[in-house]
Order: C-alpha cells, then sequence, then structure tokens
C-alpha cells in the first residue's frame, strides 16, 4: 500500500486500521478494513468504543483515538461530540508532511458539526479554529528556519538561487498560517496571531519583503495588526511579546506598504498633468 500524502511504498499494513509513513509521518486509513471489522457491531458497542477513544483522547494518545473515533463513527454517524472530538485529533496529528490531507479532514468534520447541531456549532467551531491556529503557527516555524538556513547557504555564492529557495519554504510558512486562519472562520474574528505571524515570515529575510508573491498576505496582515494597535496598543504589544518577538520589529513591517499602488498613482497624476497643459496651449493658439 502506497501512502496518500508522500506516495512512499509502506508495509506490514495488514489487520491494522491505519498505519504510519515512516518518511513524511503522515497517518492513513483503511476504510475497507474497518468497515469489514465492524460490520457487525450494534450501538452498544459503539458507544463503548467511543467511550474507549474519549479515554485515549484526554490522556494524549491521539492516533489511537483517531483510530477508535473513526470506528465508532461508522456505527453512529450523528454524534457530534465525537464528530469534535475527531477534528481535535486531526489538529494534535498535523505535521508539515499531512497538513493539507488533516484541514481537509479538519474541514469535513466541522461541516458535519454544523449540519448536525448548526445551535451549539459555535462553541466546536471556536475551540477547534484556535488549537488549529496554534499548530499552524508551530509548524510554519519549521519553513521558516529553513527558508533561513537556505538563504545562508547560498547567500554569498548564488543569490538568486538563495532568494528563490528561501522565497518558496516562506510561502509555505504563510498559506499554512493562511489556510489554517481561514478554515470554516465564521465564528471568528480576524485573527491578529496568524497575522503578526505572517508578517514575521515574509520580512523574516529582507530580500523577501517586497516580492510580489506576499502582497496580498502583508497588506491583509498589515491591516489587521494596525487595527489591534489602534483598538488596544498595550494589549497587542503583549501579544507580540508572547509570540516571543518584539512589538518595535513588528511595528516597524506596518511601515512597508506595496509600492505597485503608489507607483501607478504618480504616474497616474503626471498623465493628467500632461493632458491638461496640451489642452491650455491648443487653446492659447487658436485665440
Amino acid at each position: 500500500m502506497n501512502c496518500t500524502s508522500c506516495g512512499a511504498s509502506i508495509e506490514n499494513t495488514s489487520n491494522k486500521s491505519s498505519y504510519q509513513c515512516e518518511y513524511c509521518s503522515s497517518y492513513n486509513y483503511d476504510e475497507k478494513y474497518i468497515e469489514e471489522r465492524f460490520a457487525n457491531l450494534n450501538p452498544t458497542k459503539a458507544n463503548e468504543i467511543f467511550g474507549v477513544a474519549q479515554v485515549r483522547f484526554q490522556s494524549g494518545r491521539y492516533d489511537e483515538a483517531i483510530e477508535l473515533l473513526t470506528e465508532s463513527l461508522k456505527e453512529n454517524n450523528d454524534c457530534v461530540e465525537a464528530w469534535g472530538c475527531l477534528a481535535i485529533c486531526r489538529v494534535m496529528t498535523l505535521t508539515t508532511g499531512n497538513f493539507d490531507q488533516n484541514v481537509s479532514s479538519i474541514e469535513l468534520c466541522m461541516i458535519k458539526i454544523k449540519n448536525l447541531n448548526e445551535n451549539d456549532a459555535e462553541v466546536y467551531f471556536i475551540e477547534i479554529h484556535e488549537k488549529l491556529l496554534e499548530q499552524a503557527l508551530k509548524l510554519s516555524k519549521v519553513w521558516i528556519n529553513k527558508s533561513t538556513k537556505s538563504y545562508r547557504a547560498y547567500e554569498s555564492t548564488q543569490p538568486v538561487k538563495a532568494k528563490n529557495r528561501a522565497g518558496k519554504q516562506i510561502l509555505e510558512a504563510v498559506k499554512m498560517i493562511d489556510r489554517a486562519h481561514h478554515v470554516n472562520s465564521e465564528f471568528s474574528e480576524p485573527s491578529v496571531k496568524a497575522s503578526i505571524y505572517t508578517l514575521f515570515a515574509i520580512f523574516n529575510i529582507s530580500v523577501l519583503k517586497n516580492d510580489t508573491a506576499f502582497t496580498e498576505f502583508k497588506l491583509n496582515a498589515q491591516e489587521v495588526v494596525q487595527s489591534a494597535l489602534t483598538k488596544n496598543k498595550d494589549s497587542t504589544n503583549q501579544l507580540i511579546t508572547n509570540l516571543g518577538l518584539n512589538p518595535s520589529t513588528i511595528n516597524g513591517y506596518l511601515n512597508n506598504k506595496s509600492i505597485t499602488t503608489t507607483s501607478k498613482s504618480s504616474g497616474g497624476g503626471k498623465k493628467w498633468i500632461y493632458i491638461i497643459g496640451g489642452i491650455l496651449v491648443f487653446l492659447y493658439l487658436i485665440n
């Protein structure tokens, strides 16, 4: 069998409902095995499985909990609590290798929760969203650290390669933060924490700060952080400090705006000056 994340061949998957790839650390699930093993379970047995899954979850054994929750939901697909627990387990087992796959699974859990109990969906969504963002920020540090090493490795000998390689890794970090930030976020305000870290990622290597690949991410993050500082400067600066960053440094990032808009505006103003000047000269000549 092959890993669904990286495609690597995985051995010894027989008689198991889940298995971890030794190359990218992603967890894979054999739905066919689960269906065959639990085809004859009754609801009482399914509830017992869910009870065991909760114990595994509370003790931090998330991979085991995922396996049990998946099995339980085969019998009782309408258990909102089980879907919420499964979403959190997916969050807690996130890696850079399985990020997209797990986030897609989390989104499906959230959709199921809303369909089953729209009135209480907000409580689940806020908890899932906060934990997902927290994990995404931790994982983004992996890409940020890799970008720094890549840039330093080639900066003196191959500056173009250094910028391109570091830029790709920073883009991975920023996209990761952005996706976590916007996953079913209907009950959440724009995250100041996510925006602060997005700016840190983009400005971490100075040659990348004006790269057009980051323009939209940068402007959105600057707007959110500036708004937060305007509303409550002290608490926002404290949040920046809690993230291990320097408030004055983050404030400095807010001064670097997109130069594209400015240049277009300036060019447009000169164009109208030339047009008006031409009209005035024409009127003078005909008189």
